[in-house]
Parts: C-alpha cells; structure tokens; sequence
C-alpha cells in the first residue's frame, strides 16, 4: 500500500508504527491508500453525516455538540495520531483510499498495542462510488498485508445492510454473543482464508 505523510505534499513515505501494513502487490494498482491530512477532513466529515444520516453510524453525529466532536477527533487524528491514548493500549491511523488519485473512500483503524488486534472504527465510500465493490477492496487490501496472526473487529448497526454484506463476503463471523444498543460485532481472524 502507498502512504503519503501529508495529504498536500506528496511525499511518499512509510508508517512508523510496527505491524501496520507494508506495501502491498495489488492486482489493480490504480487503488492506494495514503494517510489523511487536513485538507482531507472535510472529505470524512461529509461521509460521516451522510452514513449518520441512513443510519451506518450513530446519529450523535448529527447533533451540534456531535459535529464539535467528530472535527476535534479527525483533527486530533490528522496532527497526532498516536496522541494521548497511547497509555490506553491503542493508536490510532486515519486513511484516504482513492482510485487513479481520487478519494474516494476513508477508514479510521484502532490498533491495540498489546494484542494483533485491529477495529475498522470508521469505514465509509463516497455515495458515487457505490455499489462498485470499492468498500470490499478497501477491506480487503487493509486486512491482505496485516500480520498472519491478526484479527480484525468491526461494529455494524443492523441498518448498515452494505457493510454487514461486505464483512460477511470477506469471512468475517458474526458475534452472536456481544452486542451494543443497535449494533453487532464482526471478527476476522487472519489465518482464515480470505477469497
């Protein structure tokens, strides 16, 4: 995978954090990630309202003091991605996925420190880019170079019918057991085979 350190410098560089993923060979090399920047906020903001607004992510997003928190936290993720919830076990990358160059899509990755563990905490494409099977590339691409012993979280409302499809193609199993007021978990374990 490709990461740029800023969005606007177009430098290429390489992830300090050990275990997040190496470059990748890819089958379509048009698809990339890189890691957001400021200028990239307004691109995740807007995705964010709009899967708040058909029910993918909480509605808190929708509120004023929801909005405030939401840019306080992409902002903190821009500027200091691994801030002060170090001590708490977990840093954190924001990523742009784009296509021939153009965002078209963007995931927020929890990594927990002490584990090989992984949580999509955000994961949206951008409304013309859908129904293209673009959501599962990003997935997949993220999920093909982590570590082989690896496992992979993701909480889905039971209205997010294109994420529960995507995380299900992808073998990813349903908790039966764990739930949150309107929301399900989904694992992966690495060593499965993804196809």
């Amino acid at each position: 995978m490709n990461y740029v350190n800023n969005a606007s410098s177009g430098r290429s560089g390489r992830l300090d954090a050990p275990n997040w993923p190496k470059e990748a060979v890819l089958q379509n090399k048009d698809y990339k990630f890189r890691n957001a920047g400021l200028l990239d906020i307004p691109f995740i903001f807007d995705l964010i309202q709009d899967g708040s607004q058909m029910g993918s992510f909480s509605e808190k997003h929708m509120t004023a003091k929801g909005w405030g928190r939401m840019l306080r936290m992409l902002i903190l993720d821009v500027l200091a991605p691994q801030r002060n919830i170090k001590h708490d076990g977990y840093d954190v990358k924001l990523l742009i996925f784009t296509l021939n160059d153009e965002e078209v899509g963007f995931m927020k990755i929890d990594r927990f420190t002490d584990y090989c563990l992984y949580e999509i905490a955000f994961c949206a494409i951008a409304q013309e880019h859908r129904k293209q099977k673009i959501g599962s590339q990003m997935i997949r691409m993220f999920i093909e170079d982590l570590p082989s012993d690896a496992a992979v979280i993701a909480y889905c409302t039971k209205y997010s019918r294109a994420m529960q499809h995507i995380l299900k193609m992808l073998k990813f199993q349903r908790d039966k057991r764990t739930s949150i007021l309107h929301s399900e978990l989904f694992y992966f374990k690495k060593s499965l085979n993804l196809t």
